[in-house]
Formats: C-alpha cells, sequence, structure tokens
C-alpha cells in the first residue's frame, strides 16, 4: 500500500540570519561633539505623546533589539507600531505589545487585539533582559533571551516600513535600542 498526502496552500521559507547588531566605534560615542548623534539614540525621533519613530525605512525583514532596563517589575507597556509613512505613526494600530505589571518578575508579549497570532508570558530574573522582535516575511515572532514566546501575523495590507515605539507607563532607554535589516547599511561609524 501507498501512502498519500496532500497539501493546501503550503509554504516553505528558509530564513536568512538576521543582521548583526549595530556597530558604533567607541570613540565616537564618548566624543562630547558628536554625543546627539553617534549612539543609537540618535536613530530614534520623539514624535510626542511617548511614540519614537525609527528614522530609516525598514523595508522587509528587521530585527528589534530592545534592552528592557528598569522594566521587569514594574506597570507598563511597548507597543510596535508600522505605517506607511512617518506621517501615518500616530495614527498607527499596534501590532505587538509587551508589558509587565509591577512587582511580577515577567514579561507578557503578544499580538494588538486586532491582529491575529499567539501570547506568551515569560518568567525572568534577569534585570535588564534582551526582547528581540523580528519581522520575517509577515511573521512577527518576540524572543526574551533567545528564545521565543510570541507571534503576530502582519495584516495582508500592511507593506509599511516605518516602525515605531509607543511607550505607556514605563520608560525605554532608547540608547539600548537597535534596529538592523538586511536592507539597511547604516556605517556611518564602523568604518571610522
Amino acid at each position: 500500500s501507498q501512502a498519500v498526502a496532500a497539501f493546501d496552500n503550503m509554504d516553505v521559507r528558509f530564513l536568512d540570519p538576521p543582521a548583526a547588531p549595530v556597530s558604533i566605534t567607541e570613540q565616537f560615542a564618548k566624543e562630547d561633539t558628536m554625543a546627539d548623534w553617534a549612539r543609537p539614540l540618535a536613530s530614534w525621533q520623539a514624535l510626542g505623546n511617548r511614540l519614537y519613530a525609527y528614522t530609516l525605512p525598514a523595508w522587509g525583514d528587521y530585527t528589534l533589539r530592545m534592552e528592557l532596563e528598569y522594566f521587569v517589575g514594574r506597570t507598563g507597556t511597548v507597543d510596535l507600531c508600522m505605517a506607511d509613512s512617518v506621517d501615518g505613526l500616530p495614527r498607527a494600530e499596534s501590532l505587538m505589545q509587551v508589558s509587565s505589571q509591577r512587582d511580577e518578575q515577567s514579561i507578557t508579549c503578544g499580538p494588538a487585539e486586532s491582529v491575529d497570532g499567539v501570547s506568551g508570558k515569560v518568567q525572568t530574573t534577569e534585570k535588564s533582559p534582551m526582547l528581540v522582535l523580528e519581522r520575517r516575511g509577515g511573521t512577527l515572532t518576540a524572543r526574551l533571551d533567545g528564545k521565543a514566546f510570541a507571534w503576530a501575523r502582519v495584516p495582508d495590507g500592511i507593506q509599511a516600513p516605518w516602525v515605531a515605539l509607543k511607550l505607556g507607563g514605563v520608560g525605554v532607554n532608547l540608547n539600548n535600542v537597535t534596529l538592523t535589516s538586511p536592507n539597511i547599511l547604516d556605517a556611518s561609524f564602523s568604518g571610522a
């Protein structure tokens, strides 16, 4: 007897490894005259109402790394928003939300209400855990200290290259937030 298999709407993808984190030459980061633009903070633009936009369009896949310093154990949220233009970011819906609760040593992450996906909660004893949000095709995956624990499907109509973080109730040190992509080459200081 022969086994028969049928597949409908199957998609197989081989993911490229994520881009390396941004490298900023130490001498520039310490130079007073360059303090405002020789750090990761310079890659984020404040749009008001605790909304911060990445200053370059992130076409296609990207990796957002956030050190969640002073986040665990406090009540607050960080929302990842995407839009077709910088002007559209203040009105953009959240695709993924990261949250923590006062006096809990955990981080919860999941898709926004209008987005398909799976939420997850991770216990952590780290004071400043590293959260990674990766966009690969139409999927956003959340990893904490290297372990995937939540994902969201990017709605089909969103080709949005502009990325923003909306902070609610907590602060995130934007000097500890980097966005890398195979489609972005920001080598301002790496070759100096």
